[in-house]
């Protein structure tokens, strides 16, 4: 909802902007949460590399039906927005043609 902050305010007015003014906290959370999480697995469920799949296994479990309804949410009407929704939740991205950034060292 943070990133749609712009667009709600337009629709709900100033409230809607001071909700998710400050969600990307939410970000930093997602982080500490994930890495205490990984820490717990490693200490308590080391087994090598099979308890490592099985933990893979779970997290994209309970990544995937968040993010496949979001997607879902924020999909638009029109048949190429439905396109791209499918491509996003088969993980298959946009082919995007650009030129490598340059840090200065190669111009």
């Amino acid at each position: 909802m943070f990133h749609f902050r712009e667009d709600l305010s337009k629709e709900y007015g100033e409230v809607a902007y001071l909700l998710f003014i400050n969600g990307s906290i939410g970000v930093d959370l997602f982080f500490m949460i994930s890495r205490l999480i990984t820490y717990y697995v490693y200490v308590h469920e080391n087994s090598g590399l099979s308890s490592s799949k099985i933990f893979l296994v779970k997290r994209l479990y309970r990544i995937i039906h968040p993010y496949f309804l979001m997607t879902l949410m924020v999909a638009g009407n029109p048949v190429d927005s439905w396109i791209e929704t499918l491509r996003s939740m088969l993980f298959y991205p946009e082919i995007v043609r650009a030129k490598p950034l340059s840090l200065g060292m190669l111009n």
